[in-house]
């Protein structure tokens, strides 16, 4: 799905009519900057302070880089979750930020020295962040600089209920091959990786390749023969520029 350009140009994001913002945090710089807005003619009006740990650098050593944050709106409300920080904000106005979510990993939280140097055994680290209206599929992953002990743990948090679920714990399949079967027999399966937003929806896209994927994946012979031959028809019937979308409710 196309990202919301509309909103945001590069590095500047819509906050009003009369507000931009921009993304700035760079976890190696002293100055502990992490978003900025500023007006239509380019004055900056609030600067928000990082507060993740600034790390000590290690020059005998190379460092892993931090993954990138999740930018989006939800509801007309740009928000941020900045790697490695356990909030999730919210930009309410040019000179506010309010805390929408917190991930409470306890112990097994990451800091920033361990992510950058891997010395992070059992620690869990933050993946894939994406909010609809109803759930917020979170996925995060243990022993990520392993890649023999990895482990992936899948999970939502229905915000109507205010509960957190794990459809999947542990398990070593990565995001881009594993998939939740569906239980109408002429639906498709549930790809983790095809999700994204679109007006605050959570949506899976389906092109005649990622059909041709889900076909040669492993998985994809424990389905139903009645899906199997659906999902099979799909891909053949599909042409190269259309794409099948799936809303989940």
């Amino acid at each position: 799905m196309e990202k919301d350009t509309a909103n945001q140009n590069n590095n500047r994001f819509r906050v009003d009519d009369k507000t931009m913002a921009s993304y700035e945090y760079n976890l190696l710089d002293t100055t502990r900057r992490f978003l900025f807005t500023f007006d239509n003619k380019g004055d900056t009006l609030c600067r928000f302070p990082n507060y993740n740990p600034l790390p000590v650098i290690k020059k005998t050593a190379a460092y892993n880089h931090p993954p990138d944050p999740d930018i989006y709106y939800w509801n007309g409300q740009l928000t941020v979750r900045q790697p490695l920080n356990d909030t999730v904000y919210r930009v309410v106005s040019p000179n506010k930020l309010v805390p929408a979510y917190v991930l409470n990993f306890g112990s097994y939280r990451i800091e920033v020295q361990n992510y950058l140097y891997g010395d992070s055994p059992e620690k869990l680290c933050p993946s894939t962040w994406k909010e609809a209206n109803q759930y917020i599929l979170f996925f995060y992953i243990q022993n990520r600089e392993s890649r023999n002990n990895r482990k992936f743990f899948y999970s939502y948090y229905d915000k109507k209920s205010r509960q957190f679920y794990h459809f999947c714990e542990g398990t070593t399949i990565p995001e881009q091959e594993f998939f939740i079967e569906n239980p109408l027999p002429d639906g498709l399966p549930f790809i983790l990786s095809y999700v994204d937003i679109s007006e605050n929806q959570l949506r899976v896209v389906y092109s005649k390749k990622r059909l041709e994927n889900i076909i040669k994946n492993k998985q994809f012979a424990s389905l139903p023969p009645e899906q199997q031959n659906k999902i099979n028809t799909m891909q053949s019937d599909l042409g190269e520029s259309e794409v099948l979308i799936m809303i989940l409710e």
